[in-house]
């Protein structure tokens, strides 16, 4: 009996060629790429509060070819993100997320804060200077969450302060937890996008396979070069030993953090903590909450709440750019 897969006949807008709308593929294929990195890593290293940051320098410096799998993690986690990043303000420029396309949205929202968690438990993994202060902020901020801090900042260290415990259990959700996640949230992505389309149409069309995929693969080779070059140039670095002692002098997260790093330094800390958990409900369900503007405040109610959004993302590139200078 000759089975028909509808999919590998479908015909896509031809506006899908445009790099800014293929963007959803991007990081698709970067999650994988991150899969087998770290699979390579994890050969060598050693996920122990004695041994991780020996682990760590002699894959950078002594095992062959070792800083260029690193560099390729490292970097390709920095431009997963990156994309995650640039495909959802796509999809807010071109109002995507509309009826009947809300899931779609929230899956999306759901990856990009898992890729975010992905990125602080792999930088704590190093147990340099750096990620050790990096991680001991961040649990400290962990713990200020109102009634349930402590708790939280204990179950991510696994005590009261950074040991053992802690490594095992950023490793743990590194590892299995958040990479799990990411692949069931990338697969009911595809799943919703596959069931409810794509938000715009076009006269000229072309098709899904093999034209598509061979656009798509083709921005991955140009990006897996471009990490390559890259790490040639830029070699993935390694700080000195993490010292519970003796506090760095600057302390910075990684630049996706830079948003929420400079809102701490301007408000008082529970606000600095209230605000962005609000903000990520407002995040994931903005679609609903923008139907319901619209339904209660006209085009007017939109307007305002689209014009806030677009301060947010300002707000969002002036700190990114304002603490990768200073």
């Amino acid at each position: 009996m000759k089975i028909e897969v509808e999919f590998l006949n479908e015909e896509l807008p031809e506006t899908l060629k445009d790099f800014f709308y293929a963007l959803g593929g991007t990081p698709f294929f970067l999650f994988f790429l991150q899969v087998f990195t770290g699979i390579f890593l994890l050969i060598y290293y050693i996920p122990s509060y004695e041994s991780a940051y020996e682990s760590v320098y002699r894959i950078t410096y002594t095992i062959p070819m070792g800083w260029w799998i690193r560099g390729l993690h490292r970097y390709g986690a920095t431009l997963f993100i990156f994309c995650l990043f640039l495909h959802m303000i796509r999809v807010f420029v071109t109002k995507a997320y509309s009826s009947p396309r809300e899931l779609t949205w929230v899956a999306g929202g759901i990856l990009l804060i898992l890729s975010l968690g992905a990125g602080f438990t792999g930088y704590s993994l190093i147990n340099d200077q750096l990620s050790y202060w990096a991680t001991k902020v961040g649990t400290e901020i962990a713990g200020s969450v109102p009634l349930i801090g402590h708790w939280l900042s204990v179950l991510i260290k696994g005590g009261e302060r950074i040991s053992q415990f802690t490594i095992s259990r950023l490793f743990t959700l590194h590892i299995f937890i958040i990479p799990v996640l990411l692949a069931v949230f990338i697969a009911a992505h595809i799943f919703l996008v596959r069931k409810y389309g794509i938000s715009f149409e076009a006269e000229r069309k072309y098709p899904l396979i093999p034209e598509h995929l061979y656009l798509e693969i083709n921005i991955f080779i140009f990006l897996l070069t471009f990490i390559t070059l890259f790490s040639a140039i830029f070699p993935p670095e390694l700080g000195e030993r993490a010292n519970p002692l003796r506090t760095p002098s600057h302390i910075k997260p990684e630049w996706y953090f830079y948003p929420l790093y400079l809102f701490l330094k301007l408000v008082p800390l529970k606000i600095g903590i209230m605000v962005p958990i609000l903000f990520i409900f407002i995040f994931l369900l903005y679609p609903f909450i923008e139907k319901s503007c619209e339904r209660l405040a006209g085009r007017t109610g939109v307007l305002l709440l689209r014009t806030a959004g677009v301060l947010l993302y300002l707000y969002f590139v002036f700190a990114i750019i304002k603490e990768s200078i200073y």
